[in-house]
């Protein structure tokens, strides 16, 4: 009786894919809706299935997973320039427009307000302890709440990036004096506000801020250029 030769032994099942990493894009404005677009079709061009972008409004901030939520006293080295593990399968976009004599567009005005309102509370509170350190530790932080989160202690930080978009053409206080020597962060106060008061609430910039002006730039190259060249690697990067 000979024995049945051996059998060689069935191949490992395949390791399971990582799931693609979010690309969350808010749009707060007419001409932010469409930088939004421009760079959600670039990322999810380049990505190639490893990261999913989408578009929400700024207006409705929460529907992105966003909240500012109130925490307990926390340690200021949580909020140095590095990115937190937890964030990095969800990166943020916020493209916030500047419009007319230097104010928030319409749909930019909640989330900034929201934000500068954290902010104030922060400030009071650390003068309350004694702290004049407007950067003290916060009791108001932004973060990302998904559904699975609801209840957490420890709501997952924030890692984000800001395109500013503004129009020199729409600054008639400056309009006898426009020229070349004009340059976009001129006409980008509501998305240089933005940045800054997601940061002092303990978000952490991927990439520095990006500023776009409809009056000179092609938006929608300008756009796809720099998720492509600047976005994307930094999100690799992490």
């Amino acid at each position: 009786w000979a024995p049945f030769p051996p059998t060689s032994a069935p191949p490992p099942p395949p390791l399971p894919m990582a799931p693609p990493r979010a690309l969350r894009i808010l749009h707060g404005g007419p001409i932010a809706r469409e930088v939004a677009s421009h760079v959600a079709a670039a990322a999810n061009a380049a990505a190639d299935g490893a990261l999913a972008a989408e578009v929400f409004e700024l207006a409705e901030y929460p529907d992105a997973g966003l909240d500012i939520v109130r925490l307990g006293v926390v340690d200021d080295d949580d909020d140095d320039a590095r990115v937190d593990a937890r964030s990095r399968d969800v990166i943020y976009v916020l493209v916030v427009e500047t419009a007319e004599f230097e104010n928030p567009a319409d749909e930019s005005v909640t989330f900034i307000r929201d934000c500068l309102a954290a902010s104030k509370k922060n400030r009071a509170a650390g003068a309350a302890a004694g702290d004049d350190d407007r950067a003290s530790p916060s009791r108001w932080r932004i973060r990302r709440v998904d559904d699975d989160d609801v209840g957490s202690a420890a709501p997952v930080p924030v890692a984000y990036a800001v395109v500013a978009v503004g129009d020199t053409d729409a600054m008639p206080e400056r309009a006898a004096f426009r020229s070349n020597q004009n340059t976009a962060a001129d006409c980008n106060q509501a998305g240089a506000l933005a940045d800054d008061a997601v940061k002092r609430l303990g978000g952490t910039r991927v990439t520095p801020r990006r500023y776009l002006d409809a009056a000179r730039d092609e938006l929608d190259v300008a756009a796809a250029a720099w998720c492509r060249d600047t976005l994307l690697p930094a999100v690799r990067a992490l």
